[in-house]
């Protein structure tokens, strides 16, 4: 009951651009006075709406937040750009002077809330073995809850750290700033990675990555190949058994034509 009063509120404008039932439900107890969203809006998130927006599903999802605004009469600004906050810096500085010695990296975020969009972790650290000889320094990206399965990693010695859970998640964000690149699943770290103008590598499988990849960099994605038609992340009877589809030497291949790019003044 506390939550739901902490969010009412005396707002001109609401924009549910998730469209979700409980997006739905937050727009309506929000008590704003226009509230816009999908008219398609899964789980009858459209009923907390008084303004609903048809939008064709066959945009990427930031081309439909941007018509959802254009219907509802308000012209959106296309910015993307992300900051890291300033009280976080100097604690991102020090660990960074302690573990990379101020230097360049990589970093890789290999996990994902969910397994089917996940790219198989040996591979992930052949990957970063390849890097390691080939003279880079690799910081591993993930929440404090899954540190334990970022261990494997461990194994490559001092040029491979793993941040994840060693500090708040604004270093992440850092680490993805500060990158030479960035290689990730269909997650978070990936769009930062946008909003930071960083050279990436996107990994999809169940995902299409025109509709939900990084926006504007879908040549920097790898798919795999042969995904079925209907196929949906949530059936957590694939695994990562689409994932699979992606060969190591793809990622390999790639990771070197980047890097060699950024080399060479062209990041």
């Amino acid at each position: 009951m506390s939550f739901t009063k902490s969010l009412r509120g005396q707002y001109d404008v609401v924009v549910d651009a998730q469209g979700l039932g409980r997006s739905g439900f937050m727009s309506l107890v929000s008590g704003g006075r226009r509230r816009i969203g999908y008219a398609d809006a899964r789980e009858l998130g459209w009923v907390g709406l008084n303004e609903r927006i048809r939008v064709s599903k066959s945009l990427h999802a930031v081309d439909r937040m941007f018509e959802l605004l254009r219907g509802a009469e308000i012209e959106p600004v296309c910015d993307l750009k992300l900051y890291v906050p300033g009280d976080v810096e100097e604690g991102w500085r020090d660990w960074k002077t302690r573990f990379l010695d101020g230097g360049s990296h990589v970093a890789l975020a290999p996990t994902s809330r969910w397994k089917t969009k996940e790219w198989p972790m040996d591979r992930w650290v052949d990957l970063a073995r390849d890097l390691v000889d080939a003279g880079h320094r690799i910081v591993v990206l993930g929440s404090s809850g899954e540190r334990s399965r970022l261990s494997a990693f461990k194994e490559l010695g001092e040029a491979v750290h793993i941040l994840a859970g060693s500090g708040p998640l604004a270093w992440s964000m850092a680490a993805v700033r500060d990158a030479d690149l960035v290689v990730a699943n269909d997650s978070a770290m990936l769009h930062a990675a946008v909003g930071f103008e960083r050279p990436l590598i996107g990994l999809f499988g169940p995902t299409d990555p025109t509709l939900c990849g990084p926006y504007g960099r879908f040549s920097d994605c790898i798919r795999a190949e042969g995904i079925p038609p209907g196929v949906h992340y949530r059936d957590r009877g694939l695994d990562d058994g689409l994932m699979r589809g992606i060969s190591l030497q793809q990622v390999v291949t790639a990771s070197r034509e980047r890097l060699n790019a950024t080399a060479g003044g062209l990041s």
